[in-house]
């Protein structure tokens, strides 16, 4: 959550919008609205139901904008379950790996860019030696 006010407060700042212009875009329908993407997956439903609700008609703008349906129930609720046996034997038997299977699950889009410009930045990186390397 915090993640998402973070996103809309710099995407305002950085584009010099109060919350009225940011409204008065979602409104119109000829006018361009690009807010961040954790704002839209946000209004989507995909971090769960807010208590009292969304902000209307400003969520369903929103959406309609992006070519997306709004999700009611908790998100994943109709995901199959997910078997970890299977994907902790695909990884690497390393003591760290099980952490990181979880972690990759969870945040597995996150994760995937942040490894990728990491890779951009500072090559492939297959073994870190420290001091405390065996």
């Amino acid at each position: 959550m915090h993640q998402v006010v973070g996103d809309l407060a710099q995407f305002m700042v950085a584009n010099a919008l109060s919350a009225q212009d940011i409204r008065d875009q979602a409104a119109n329908p000829e006018m361009a609205l690009n807010l961040p993407t954790s704002v839209v997956e946000f209004l989507q439903g995909q971090l769960g139901q807010p208590t009292g609700g969304f902000p209307e008609p400003f969520r369903c703008q929103v959406l309609e904008k992006a070519g997306l349906q709004r999700l009611d129930a908790r998100p994943g609720a109709e995901m199959p379950p997910l078997d970890f046996e299977i994907i902790s034997s695909s990884a690497i038997s390393q003591p760290h790996m099980e952490s990181s299977v979880k972690t990759a699950l969870r945040f597995g889009k996150i994760k995937m860019l942040f490894l990728l410009r990491y890779i951009l930045r500072q090559g492939l990186t297959l073994v870190t030696y420290t001091r405390y390397t065996n």
